[in-house]
């Protein structure tokens, strides 16, 4: 006679019932947002309280920096993992806002001259005595080179090119910060007058005759595209596929390729152009006349030439919102244009007074109820019963009807869910940027491990260690890595 054994099997809430993952008596789930938001933010021109409204309603207020920000001259970088807006204020300042603590002010009171970031965190400048400086939330870093130092290129896979030296006797180097090893160098021989160009592993600069440039990752010379009149402008496409150059005195702006490493392209303009602005996601290319205040909207897929908007030309206006609309200066206020067909959409009164910057990001969005509510145990959870008896692994599956009888299977146990502390250091976009980053980064011996997860239909890998029982220890472990890291609760 076969013996049963009863016992009881002790189920965590989260998904027990239903498999959804939800604590019982869990508030019911939220709709689903597929995207980060619209958003852009206001600073006054002199600086003072920024603001964030969610595109397109100009007139509400989302969020409100708890202290005042300079004021902004150029936006640098934004990081979207940390919620950090780097920029250069008026002043020749770096300086951040930071969206998730509501800071704002200065990243230092030094003087930096080529100051620059690839992600909103780290923020790279020269100082008096040549030296470079990096700047983090968790601290800085400084390596005076052999050579003192006249520009620095944050790259977006950690690395930094910099140029050192005068005329013969100029060259570039290659290195990883903190890392303070020269990891590549090249001799460099340019006449370059100060603007360049950057896509994606290819650093352009501008030189009088067209554009010259180098592949970073291995510090080698690409062919250079030569014209027959001097650049007065050039932007990339956000993919970087595409370079647009403005030459002087010229109502054409020519289209390079960098794939097929010429121009194939060019896009005749009502007039004379001599500044070019590029749409953040790549839907229109803005176009400044010689004279005038207005702008020429030009459509990237097809290369058409839409029409143009009045609008006076400054460091952040026109700029294109993540809705498509054209965001211009018209006197005292702030028109939104649709980029498409030309009409007017909304006014914003006395928005002209602010410095506005448009980005994507979810970080504003409430935080969701039931990540708040304590974690229920059912203390009635049902029998289970499972067969102890031996059965012969080669005697047929059947009952004494000669029916086919189901396995007998035990219950998968299901591991308690545990908090914690996770140290992220990068979350991009590039796998092997991802492992080449992890590769460097050793803490007590340990290295990072790269997590594969989706975030609005893309592929994200991060970087990440731990995670650790406490936010002091996992602190700890993010400033022993001397890389630029943030720290968050829960689990990788």
């Amino acid at each position: 006679m076969r013996k049963r054994l009863l016992i009881l099997a002790l189920s965590a809430a989260c998904g027990r019932d239903s498999g959804s993952g939800a604590a019982q008596g869990s508030a019911p789930s939220a709709p689903v947002n597929r995207g980060p938001d619209m958003l852009a933010i206001r600073v006054p021109q002199k600086g003072g309280i920024a603001r964030v409204m969610r595109v397109p309603k100009y007139d509400s207020l989302l969020w409100q920096s708890g202290d005042p920000a300079p004021a902004v001259d150029r936006i640098l970088a934004f990081d979207s993992d940390a919620g950090l807006l780097a920029y250069v204020d008026q002043k020749g300042l770096p300086a951040r806002i930071d969206f998730r603590l509501g800071g704002a002010g200065n990243a230092s009171r030094a003087k930096l001259t080529s100051l620059s970031s690839a992600d909103g965190t780290s923020i790279y400048g020269i100082g008096a005595d040549g030296a470079i400086v990096r700047l983090t939330p968790s601290g800085d870093w400084s390596f005076k080179p052999p050579r003192a130092a006249r520009a620095v290129w944050a790259q977006h896979d950690g690395s930094l090119i910099v140029l050192v030296g005068r005329n013969q006797e100029a060259n570039l180097y290659r290195m990883r910060p903190p890392d303070t090893r020269l990891l590549d160098t090249l001799r460099f021989d340019v006449e370059w007058h100060g603007q360049t160009v950057t896509t994606g592993d290819r650093l352009y600069f501008v030189v009088d005759s067209g554009l010259v440039g180098i592949r970073s990752r291995t510090m080698e010379w690409i062919t250079p595209l030569s014209l027959t009149a001097t650049v007065t402008d050039a932007v990339a496409t956000p993919s970087g596929d595409r370079i647009y150059v403005a030459t002087q005195a010229s109502a054409v702006v020519q289209v390079f390729d960098r794939y097929q490493n010429k121009v194939v392209q060019r896009i005749e303009l009502p007039g004379v152009t001599r500044d070019l602005r590029m749409d953040p996601v790549g839907r229109y290319l803005l176009a400044r006349p010689e004279r005038g205040d207005s702008a020429w909207i030009v459509a990237v897929g097809t290369d058409r030439v839409i029409g143009s908007v009045s609008t006076d030309w400054r460091s952040d206006l026109p700029l294109v919102s993540p809705d498509g609309s054209v965001l211009v200066a018209q006197g005292a206020d702030v028109a939104a244009i649709d980029g498409e067909t030309l009409t007017h959409r909304a006014d914003i009164v006395g928005g002209a007074k602010d410095s506005w910057y448009a980005f994507t990001w979810n970080g504003f969005r409430p935080r969701d109820k039931r990540l708040d509510l304590p974690v229920q145990f059912d203390t009635n959870p049902p029998a289970v019963a499972i067969d102890t008896s031996v059965h012969d692994s080669t005697a047929s599956a059947t009952d004494s009807t000669g029916s086919a009888k189901p396995a007998a299977r035990a219950p998968a146990a299901t591991a308690p869910t545990r908090a914690g502390w996770t140290v992220s250091f990068a979350a991009v976009l590039d796998e092997a940027k991802a492992r080449d980053l992890a590769s460097q980064i050793r803490v007590g011996g340990v290295a990072p491990r790269v997590l594969q997860t989706n975030r609005d239909g893309a592929t994200i890998w991060r970087v990440v260690l731990g995670p650790y029982p406490t936010r002091d220890e996992a602190e700890k472990v993010g400033k022993d890595s001397g890389r630029a890291y943030w720290v968050y609760e829960g689990q990788p």
